[in-house]
C-alpha cells in the first residue's frame, strides 16, 4: 500500500454567496508514485449555481497542471507537482472563483484506483447515469496494478487508446473492466485470478467475467471484444480447467499475467 495526498478543487461562482460546486481532485504521492488528476469533463453543475459563471479558470488550470506534470516541470511559482509543498501553495493563492480543499491523505495499492474512487465519491454528479455496478474483485489489486502499469508504460491510457476502470453499457446496467476502449469496436480488458483453493471462487469469477462480457455484448450495436488476463498457481487449481473452459466460451481472448508486458507491446504496435 502506498501513501497518497488528495485535495478536491472547487469552483465558486459568487465568493460572496459562498456557493461552490467540486469540480476535481488532484492526487499526489508520498512515495515516488506519479502526481495524477481528473476534472470533470463538463461543468454544466458550475452554471446550475450561476449561468453567468465564467468557468474557463478550470479548464485553464487542467491545462496548466497537465502541461507541468508531463514534463515534471515547475507550475508557475508554485513548483512541480511532485515536490511536497505543492498543494499549500496552490492553496495560499487560489482563493476566489477557484480555491483547493485542505489535503488529506489516503492509501491506497494504486493511484489510478484511488484517483478514480475519490472522483466518483467527491466530484461526479450524482443521479446524472446509472451508476455502474462495482466491478467484482475478480483479482487481486496488485494483478490490476500490474495490467494497468504494462499499459501505461506503453503510453496506452489515454482518451484516445485505452481507459482505466472502463465504464461501458450492458443491457440493463452499467459494467466496470480494467480497461477498456470505444475507439470503434469496443475492446474490454480485465484481470481474473484462478488460483483460489475452492474451485467454487474460481468457477465463480469466470461466471461473473462471462456474464459482463454477454451483457454488454447484447447492449452494443459495435463488436465487442473481450480479453481476460490470468493468473494461475503454479500447479492448476480446484475447478481452474473449467473455469478456464467457461472463459473460452466467452469468445475472449485469454493471456497469462506473465505475459501481459508482451500483450501490451503487440497492442502498442497497433498504434505505432
Amino acid at each position: 500500500m502506498t501513501r497518497y495526498r488528495y485535495t478536491i478543487a472547487r469552483y465558486v461562482p459568487n465568493v460572496v454567496r459562498d456557493e461552490a460546486v467540486n469540480v476535481g481532485i488532484l492526487l499526489q504521492g508520498l512515495e515516488g508514485s506519479p502526481f495524477v488528476f481528473k476534472f470533470m469533463p463538463r461543468t454544466a453543475a458550475v452554471h446550475k449555481l450561476d449561468p453567468r459563471a465564467d468557468d474557463s479558470l478550470v479548464r485553464r488550470f487542467e491545462r496548466q497542471l497537465k502541461m507541468a506534470s508531463n514534463r515534471d516541470a515547475p507550475l508557475g511559482t508554485f513548483g512541480r507537482p511532485t515536490d511536497e509543498g505543492f498543494f499549500e501553495s496552490l492553496r495560499a493563492d487560489f482563493n476566489g472563483n477557484l480555491q483547493l480543499t485542505a489535503p488529506r491523505g489516503l492509501v491506497a495499492d494504486h493511484p489510478r484506483e484511488a484517483l478514480n474512487k475519490l472522483y466518483q465519491e467527491y466530484v461526479a454528479a450524482p443521479g446524472a447515469a446509472p451508476r455502474p455496478i462495482s466491478y467484482q474483485a475478480l483479482a487481486p489489486s496488485r494483478v490490476r496494478a500490474r495490467l494497468w502499469g504494462a499499459f501505461e508504460k506503453r503510453e496506452l491510457v489515454r482518451p484516445d487508446r485505452f481507459s482505466e476502470l472502463f465504464n461501458v453499457r450492458g443491457v440493463h446496467s452499467d459494467w466496470v473492466f480494467d480497461l477498456g476502449s470505444a475507439n470503434g469496436k469496443i475492446e474490454l480488458i480485465n484481470s481474473i485470478a484462478l488460483n483460489s483453493e475452492a474451485s467454487e471462487t474460481n468457477l465463480g469469477r469466470a461466471l461473473v467475467f462471462k456474464g459482463m462480457v454477454e451483457e454488454v455484448r447484447q447492449g452494443q450495436k459495435n463488436a465487442v471484444e473481450a480479453t481476460a488476463v490470468i493468473e494461475s498457481g503454479e500447479a492448476p487449481a480446484p475447478g481452474f480447467a473449467e473455469a478456464y473452459d467457461l472463459l473460452r466460451d466467452a469468445d475472449a481472448y485469454l493471456v497469462s499475467v506473465g505475459q501481459v508486458e508482451e500483450y501490451a507491446a503487440q497492442i502498442a504496435v497497433r498504434f505505432a
